[in-house]
């Protein structure tokens, strides 16, 4: 295989996945219709596999009574981002609703004090989901692999046990993974992709302050980031024009770059400051950017691969699109619903929730490791959604996905912690 055909930019495996799907429909049949019909209807599949999981341990184990489970239920049905992202063929898609299951099975370590590794079914069902988490998605190394360090540092039972099950985990997705994509000869993800922020941030500082970034600093920035009108591409609430899409720089030179972007953040902060909160308005916005909901959005295909007709709805598809579409618009313009449907909503005010009621109970005795539940929570908050590229237009919705997927299971575990009953389970069950 030559150098090149697959690209690590986004996860080959999802690649690997989604091609081996999708591809036989539209090069044997040609009908990539079909074959995008066909992803689409398996990862609705999986993806209600994952949420009534969530429901059932909610009931099993979290012990929550029947007017919860409901909310849950009607929850998952009419949130309109999980029908947009059902239909949705992405890595953020895909990896949501295997995310589910790891939260899943992260919850019950915390729930037993980690003594369901010693279980050898818990521990090849969570080797194998946290592995595709990594897999399928490249944030989700740090979520996965932090939250797992958080129970073998924190809870001091089975440490043995579960660090071997991290071991594992990162033996097959990082170590295991790495040797197939060389044998492959996939090229490598760019550096650039988790520095939309700082990127963001020396161009504002370029646009406001250019005179006094001297002909060295000029140079170094320049051998990571495209410095040529840097402050016309700008772009306050979108890195892509100044990020672009291709890697610029090796390790050293972006060590280079960052010891020039600590140095002038010193010298103005407040521009650093007004870039990092430009960047995350979408995420705190309750009118910035409306809805949650778009059936008409698609990335622009490729059409030496698939035509430019692949994603048109016509006929009584293009009518229930845009029914649906027209629905939730109108829902949206009602100041009743705007909350439900803004980013904010979901991207703060209940992760808010969630947090402070897990602080809340942080000293419990019962409830001592409830607390860590914080840990992925925050993780794909902040390396997830904070420092993705867009946070303000439509496209940051795809960022949320992981946070509004985990997010009933997260409001359940935060419910449980109030009711007696599920206090005295907790006993019994780490008694």
């Amino acid at each position: 295989m030559h150098k090149g055909v697959l690209s690590d930019h986004h996860p080959f495996v999802d690649t690997l996945i989604m091609g081996s799907i999708i591809t036989p429909f539209g090069k044997l049949f040609h009908n990539w219709q079909l074959g995008i019909f066909v992803y689409v209807i398996i990862q609705a599949f999986f993806s209600a596999l994952s949420f009534s999981l969530t429901v059932k341990y909610a009931h099993a184990k979290l012990m929550l009574k029947n007017t919860f489970l409901v909310f849950m239920v009607a929850f998952y049905a009419l949130c309109p981002v999980f029908p947009a992202s059902v239909q949705t063929v992405s890595k953020d898609a895909l990896f949501s609703w295997i995310y589910v299951i790891f939260i899943i099975l992260y919850i019950e370590a915390i729930r037993t004090k980690c003594q369901c590794f010693n279980n050898i079914k818990y521990d090849i069902w969570m080797i194998v989901v946290a592995s595709l988490s990594i897999l399928t998605k490249k944030v989700g190394l740090y979520v996965i692999l932090f939250s797992l360090l958080a129970l073998i540092f924190l809870i001091p039972k089975n440490r043995i046990k579960s660090f071997g099950v991290l071991i594992v985990t990162l033996f097959i997705s990082v170590g295991l993974s790495g040797m197939i994509k060389s044998n492959l000869k996939v090229v490598p993800g760019g550096k650039q992709e988790m520095f939309s922020l700082p990127f963001q941030q020396t161009a504002r500082y370029y646009k406001y302050y250019k005179n006094e970034v001297t002909k060295k600093e000029y140079r170094t920035l320049n051998e990571v980031v495209d410095m040529k009108n840097i402050d016309k591409r700008y772009n306050p609430t979108l890195a892509d024009p100044v990020k672009g899409y291709n890697d610029r720089g090796s390790t050293q030179q972006y060590i280079n770059y960052l010891k020039v972007w600590f140095a002038e953040g010193i010298k103005h902060p407040r521009v650093y400051f007004d870039a990092g909160v430009a960047m995350l308005s979408g995420w705190f916005s309750f009118s910035e950017y409306n809805p949650l909901m778009e059936m008409s959005w698609h990335s622009q295909l490729n059409p030496s691969l698939i035509p430019s007709t692949v994603p048109d709805r016509r006929g009584f598809f293009k009518y229930s699109s845009d029914t649906t579409q027209q629905f939730f618009n109108d829902l949206y313009s009602n100041p009743l619903f705007t909350i439900f449907l803004s980013y904010a909503f979901y991207a703060t005010l209940i992760p808010v929730f969630v947090i402070s009621t897990l602080c809340k109970k942080w000293y419990s005795t019962e409830l001592k490791y409830y607390w860590l539940a914080m840990v992925p929570l925050i993780l794909s908050l902040v390396l997830g959604c904070w420092l993705s590229p867009v946070s303000i237009v439509f496209e940051g919705r795809r960022y949320l996905y992981p946070v509004v997927y985990t997010l009933p299971i997260m409001v359940a575990l935060c419910v449980s912690m109030y009711q007696k009953k599920s206090v005295n389970t907790f006993k019994r069950d780490d008694g």
